[in-house]
């Protein structure tokens, strides 16, 4: 028969090869990976196989090595299973089987480390992931089957398979509550209630949702409703993103009217969650059209990224704004978009070299602040000093760069706490000279507290005014997210327990993150690590799942409100996520992310602070080099030097004594320059 299976690989915690009627043969790891990796990819390169199984080799060893691995592996066959020579693929005749097992011991591939294989080792973790999902998918199914067929002990087992794969999906232990309970065996049913509230509790120190624990009482008490009816699907109000109305603040806003009218700018701190942006987006608009600036977590790394940031802004908002070839060319400096076939500008050596560049920029914003009654400079807590700096000179209070025109109004937001001392000093520096006002925001008073709640008209939520005030001292971001927690929980109807209000807005969101479903959870952690300017097919690439797959992620984050758009809907939001991300697992995503991003136009800088964080010195050295080089070419030599010494200490990790000395010298000419 034409394409009949002759051999079949089986891959479980280990792998295995069978020709048909023999005795299996036990393959070894790189292996193992080369046909998983087929199986699940198709055709694939000979050049990508060979740098992902060999990634330490120079470019023509590895391409070596690959052509020994699959000789070893046709005289172990005794055929070849490989076809093809630029592209490689399965023989027709051979069949991967996947574990599909959730009782098999391991994980697949598990028998193996993989740590010298990073690029490959975290392709498997997302596949594992990708395997699990689909499994407890079908085993749902597959319950939801049997139990329309009458059949609910049959079913209750399917779903014990599935809860295997996934002991935190609380929607799985309510389904087979109730089928234990139709089967007849209601202390089961309550043994699996039990072994739900000890998942939680361990994994999240969290309760069961308040319908959970309303059917254990019911199962208790032998009174359950006849159809038992599955509890509906937890919407988040979108209320709970954006209040319907600014609450409180009277006295700030009377403030900073009175600030506008005298023609000051307008510079609000407070702790992470207390309103600052919110406060700030009002009152800019009541001023009429303003332009949003927003500086993102990672900004502070990368010069001029910030900058970058705006200007694209600006050229995406404002269609009729046209740069000429040479202010392009100026532009590719920040803007890696704008380089031609004629390769990066020259760099800057003399100072007319620097106002070239600083006039092309300040056209780019002087453009806007011609249409805009003022700027909200949103989280500048984030800015590079780079950034920072350049809008200074192009903003002089005293002396507007000519291409600019009129400076524009200020309204800037920052966390108090966590500015770096150029702005810091900066801001008390406009403030002395009466240029600005300086508003240090408070939480919201307990009146204030409960007229928010109010005003998003949530069934029930009026009843714990006094304990949200209590439990969130008056922060407007802690109120939403605790109110985020009681509507997940379906705890807004009832008498609230005092161990459902959590502790710290941290412990709220890490407990929310926790009924996010594997697959949404990896992606949210993926953009954690990217930090800024993702996007779903950026953030695919990092976790090499399908985009669909990331797709359908993407809408379960929106819809729990942990994304909005490209980006997290707070930095608390953002932080909780990386910070729940075990090492291990971070610094491969690290290593992922940067590969991506290698072949994108984006600033060493970036990809060079992820292989730092995936602990990857040698990959990292020259990209820390390529970020001291391109530093030095936009007169920053403050961040040069600091580029370079992070490349010399890359180059010691790897005991590489030319690498140093090249590092240390170039140092030493970097001496001699000045801004």
């Amino acid at each position: 028969m034409e394409n009949a299976t002759r051999w079949t690989v089986t891959i479980r915690e280990d792998a295995r090869l069978v020709e048909t009627g023999s005795a299996p043969i036990i393959l070894e790891r790189r292996t193992a990976a080369l046909l998983l990796y087929l199986a699940s990819e198709g055709a694939v390169s000979r050049s990508r196989l060979s740098g992902l199984l060999y990634p330490e080799a120079g470019e023509g060893t590895a391409r070596n090595n690959l052509v020994q691995l699959l000789r070893r592996l046709k005289r172990v066959a005794g055929a070849a299973l490989v076809a093809g020579d630029t592209v490689l693929a399965l023989q027709a005749d051979v069949k991967v089987s996947v574990a599909e097992d959730p009782q098999a011991p391991g994980a697949l591939l598990g028998a193996f480390q993989f740590a010298d294989l990073p690029e490959f080792e975290t392709w498997l973790l997302t596949l594992r992931t990708r395997l699990t999902d689909e499994r407890r998918r079908h085993l749902s199914g597959q319950a939801d089957q049997l139990a329309a067929g009458g059949r609910p002990r049959e079913a209750a087992a399917v779903l014990g398979e599935a809860l295997r794969l996934d002991p935190l999906a609380e929607e799985l232990w309510n389904r087979q509550m109730r089928l234990l309970y139709l089967a007849g065996d209601r202390t089961g049913a309550l043994a699996a209630y039990e072994a739900c509230r000890e998942a939680l509790a361990t994994q999240l120190g969290a309760e069961p949702l308040a319908a959970t624990q309303q059917l254990a009482e019911e199962l208790r008490r032998g009174s359950p409703g006849p159809d038992l009816p599955l509890p509906p699907p937890v919407i988040m109000p979108a209320a709970t993103l954006r209040p319907p109305v600014l609450i409180g603040r009277e006295r700030e806003w009377a403030t900073m009217e009175e600030a506008w009218a005298r023609g000051q700018n307008i510079l609000i701190s407070g702790l992470p969650g207390v309103g600052k942006t919110r406060l700030a987006q009002e009152f800019a608009a009541s001023c009429g059209v303003y332009a949003h600036q927003e500086t993102r977590p990672g900004d502070a790394a990368l010069p001029y990224g910030a900058a970058a940031r705006n200007v694209r802004r600006i050229l995406a908002a404002y269609p009729d704004l046209t740069p000429e070839p040479w202010e392009k060319r100026e532009l590719s400096r920040i803007l890696p978009e704008f380089l031609t076939s004629e390769g990066p500008p020259e760099p800057m050596r003399v100072e007319e070299d620097w106002q070239r560049f600083v006039t092309a920029v300040a056209r780019m914003l002087g453009h806007e602040a011609q249409r805009v009654a003022c700027t909200l400079d949103d989280d500048t807590q984030y800015y590079d000093r780079a950034s920072f700096e350049l809008g200074a000179v192009i903003f002089r209070p005293d002396q507007t760069h000519r291409s600019a025109g009129r400076p524009p109004r200020l309204i800037a937001t920052f966390r108090t706490g966590e500015v770096p001392p150029e702005l810091l000093h900066m801001v008390q520096s406009v403030v002395r000279q009466g240029e600005a006002i300086h508003i240090e925001l408070q939480p919201l008073p307990e009146v204030d507290v409960h007229a928010l709640v109010r005003s998003l008209d949530l069934p029930g939520a009026a009843a714990h005014l006094d304990d949200l005030t209590r439990a969130t001292g008056g922060n407007p971001l802690y109120v939403l997210e605790t109110l985020k927690h009681l509507v997940q929980t379906g705890s807004l109807a009832e008498a609230l327990p005092e161990q459902l209000l959590p502790q710290t807005v941290g412990a709220t969101i890490t407990g929310r993150l926790g009924r996010l479903s594997p697959g949404a959870l990896h992606v949210a952690r993926a953009a954690s690590v990217l930090q800024s300017d993702f996007g779903p097919e950026l953030v695919a690439e990092v976790l090499g799942a399908p985009l669909m797959t990331v797709a359908a992620a993407w809408e379960e984050l929106e819809a729990a409100q942990v994304l909005a758009g490209n980006r997290f809907t707070h930095d608390l939001v953002y932080e909780a996520v990386l910070s729940g991300i075990p090492d291990a697992v971070r610094a491969m995503m690290h290593r992922s992310a940067a590969r991506a991003l290698e072949g994108r136009h984006i600033p060493p800088a970036r990809v060079a602070g992820h292989w730092q964080r995936g602990k990857e010195p040698g990959r990292a050295a020259p990209w820390l080099r390529r970020a001291a080089e391109e530093a030095q070419g936009t007169r920053r030599p403050v961040e040069a030097d600091e580029w370079y010494a992070a490349a010399e200490l890359a180059y010691a990790a790897l005991s590489d004594p030319q690498g140093i000395s090249e590092m240390r010298r170039a140092r030493a000419a970097l001496m001699g320059v000045t801004p």
